[in-house]
């Protein structure tokens, strides 16, 4: 599974989510899916190495804030954004910094956080344009998403990309999971 991991320097949880094998027969192309971070600190290094996989679409699913804050060094030809939500904090700081939040609590707005999320207007848009230039890409051209962490709102749209691609649950839950590798989650 670490062979999914693409070490880069500037760029947080940089892999490729292909290559499960699809409920519809044969498998999901690898080389054609990825995932990662914001590249506002992406390396020189970092930014050939992304330039060379021939992605063509990016979703990048930060808020208008976190993309005015940290703008991306690089981005895809066609890159999909979104309008909804213009914080100071993220969601998940405003919560632990007004509540007095416990292991149960916080597990408790995580998941009612997973269930919301893909409902929310401005990403159903964004994930419906996803979908749509997804089919329309060239067999040797690849889609990108990435949020600032890679983790959560990325999590969420790869795996319902895997879910339309026919990946089993188990797949879509070891995909995710791998995320806690990539980012060294116990490290840090």
């Amino acid at each position: 599974m670490k062979d999914r991991i693409i070490p880069l320097e500037g760029v947080r949880n940089f892999r490729d989510f292909g290559g499960y094998a699809s409920r519809h027969g044969g498998r999901v192309r690898r080389g054609r899916l990825f995932r990662s971070g914001h590249y506002a600190e992406a390396t020189h290094d970092d930014l050939k190495h992304v330039r060379r996989l021939g992605i063509q679409l990016q979703a990048d699913l930060r808020r208008p804030d976190e993309r005015e804050k940290q703008p991306g060094r690089w981005s895809a030809p066609l890159t999909l954004t979104h309008d909804g939500g213009r914080e100071h904090e993220a969601p998940h700081t405003q919560f632990l910094t007004r509540v007095e939040a416990d292991a149960k609590k916080a597990e408790a707005w995580m998941v009612d956080y997973y269930r919301a999320a893909p409902f929310k207007k401005h990403h159903q848009e964004l994930f419906s344009g996803w979908f749509t230039h997804l089919a329309e890409l060239a067999d040797d051209e690849a889609g990108l998403v990435n949020c600032a962490a890679g983790k959560d709102r990325t999590g969420i749209l790869c795996a319902l990309t895997h879910h339309v691609l026919g990946v089993s649950e188990e797949d879509i839950r070891t995909d995710y999971e791998l995320t806690n590798v990539a980012v060294d989650v116990d490290g840090r």
